[in-house]
């Protein structure tokens, strides 16, 4: 099984759990797979791929302490169909609504569009590995 926790070092030395995502077991997961996990500037940065037999899709997740709360503030999509070279990347700031897209095809200019969307609040405590924010939602 897979579970993030998040540890902060304590005045003794020791650790303590401050939050921790849901836990999900590794088995049928198919083609999604963890990446990485980086921590910088105060945020948390996860990377999750997918892949099927034409396409790639890594998705990566930007977690913040905000309002006393570890919540997504970012999520970045990069869409590749192999065979088309078609690609789409989706940038969302979930704090200002913020969205861009931006599409391309081959070595083509890249068409971009902005707009803005309100987003709902998710937290890293309901994250499970395997989320997938939906444009509709």
């Amino acid at each position: 099984s897979i579970q993030l926790y998040l540890l902060l070092q304590q005045k003794n030395g020791g650790y303590k759990i401050v939050e921790k995502s849901n836990e999900r077991e590794l088995g049928g997961l198919g083609g999604t797979y963890f990446e990485n996990l980086e921590i910088k500037n105060s945020s948390v940065y996860l990377q999750i791929n997918s892949k099927g037999a034409d396409y790639i899709e890594p998705s990566f997740y930007q977690f913040k302490l905000y309002n006393g709360e570890w919540r997504l503030i970012g999520y970045r999509t990069f869409h590749l169909e192999i065979s088309a070279d078609d690609s789409v990347e989706t940038d969302r700031n979930l704090l200002t609504g913020a969205v861009i897209v931006k599409k391309q095809k081959g070595e083509a200019k890249p068409v971009v569009r902005q707009s803005s969307k309100k987003f709902p609040k998710f937290l890293l405590k309901d994250f499970d590995f395997s989320i997938y924010l939906e444009e509709n939602r």
